[in-house]
């Protein structure tokens, strides 16, 4: 399911920005998303409720990623059983601003190349 998603995703992409670059990027994002899900799900965002938070969650919880749709079976390796949540809540938080860097980074690099090309 995870490379159906993938090829969707850039093709969509390839269509809304004309751009087969920007299709693989998309792309490519989309099977990341997924192979992380694989690794830290499951975690109990369908029976989240402030009044029970902990910040561990005190017993494993079953693998909850569908591989194809919501009959077929689950997976997870469950990193999310492994770690408490402020962990978990800290390894999210790193790969935002791990992806906020890279992103930046390259926006940096484009803009400052456009601007030598001008010159």
């Amino acid at each position: 399911m995870s490379v159906i998603w993938s090829v969707a995703a850039a093709l969509l992409a390839v269509r809304v920005y004309r751009e087969y670059r920007a299709g693989l990027v998309v792309g490519l994002l989309v099977f990341s998303h997924c192979v992380l899900d694989f690794i830290s799900h499951p975690i109990p965002f369908s029976s989240f409720s402030w009044r029970s938070w902990q910040w561990s969650y005190g017993h494993p919880l079953a693998p909850d990623l569908p591989l194809l749709f919501g009959s077929s079976p689950k997976v997870g390796l469950g990193l999310y059983n492994s770690i408490s949540a402020v962990e978990a809540t800290a390894l999210e938080f790193g790969m935002f601003i791990l992806g906020g860097a890279v992103y930046a980074t390259f926006v940096f690099k484009n803009r400052k190349a456009g601007r030598s090309q001008a010159a």
